[in-house]
């Protein structure tokens, strides 16, 4: 079974996230993982079976991932990539299909895209 994703934002899905131009530039993956009890070293084996396999594919600019705190079963990957067409085709092969059965079972993960925002005088774009 593995992961499962869940849509974070019902009115506009991952899939419809993806489908962007790609001369939209970069984008900013965030996914929240909640990981089964007593199952995080599985989770974390797993992520980077996936990163690894990310690394490899054109358009992957960098990833990190986070761990919850204090016995949190929590935690987020932070992805960026050249294009949502790039992080398409990676979540389109079957390898990528594949290594979500290598989480553990019952992991859910929330993921949802970003792109940086010039704000003013606080955050370049």
């Amino acid at each position: 079974m593995g992961a499962t994703f869940i849509d974070i934002n019902p009115r506009t899905p991952l899939r419809k996230q993806l489908e962007e131009k790609p001369e939209a530039g970069s984008c900013v993956l965030v996914n929240t993982f909640h990981i089964p009890p007593g199952k995080m070293d599985e989770a974390f084996i797993a992520w980077k079976i996936d990163a690894d396999l990310a690394k490899k594919q054109p358009g992957f600019i960098l990833t990190q991932l986070h761990r919850g705190i204090n016995g949190s079963d929590m935690m987020l990957n932070y992805a960026v990539w050249e294009s949502t067409a790039a992080l398409k085709a990676y979540y389109d092969l079957p390898e990528f299909q594949a290594s979500l059965e290598n989480y553990p079972d019952g992991t859910e993960c929330r993921i949802a895209l970003y792109r940086k925002e010039h704000v003013n005088g606080v955050c370049l774009a």
